[in-house]
């Protein structure tokens, strides 16, 4: 079964997250997905696949929500904020290993 990383923190063109996998391959190896899909993600050796979450959108929504709360005003209590997958090599499966 093939192994999954998340590249939580933003990828150095010169030193990607998965330089530190040890001898592992991506994707051959490990599945590697990074956040917020920053523009050097496609240009990363293998491209790498990255969640593309709205943050804009997020703030303000949390914004609203905690004046809201604080003015004593009806608020939602859970909010969904659509977020965009980008695949690309970094998280290929083989489904033939």
């Amino acid at each position: 079964m093939k192994q999954c990383a998340s590249a939580c923190q933003r990828p150095k063109l010169l030193n990607p997250p998965w330089s530190i996998l040890n001898g592992y391959l991506v994707p051959e190896d490990v599945a590697v997905l990074g956040m917020d899909d920053i523009p050097e993600a496609k240009y990363l050796n293998p491209p790498l696949s990255s969640i593309n979450s709205n943050f804009a959108e997020a703030s303000d929504t949390a914004a609203e929500t905690l004046i809201n709360m604080l003015m004593g005003k009806p608020y939602e209590r859970s909010s969904v904020i659509p977020a965009t997958l980008h695949l690309r090599r970094s998280s290929e499966i083989d489904a033939t290993k």
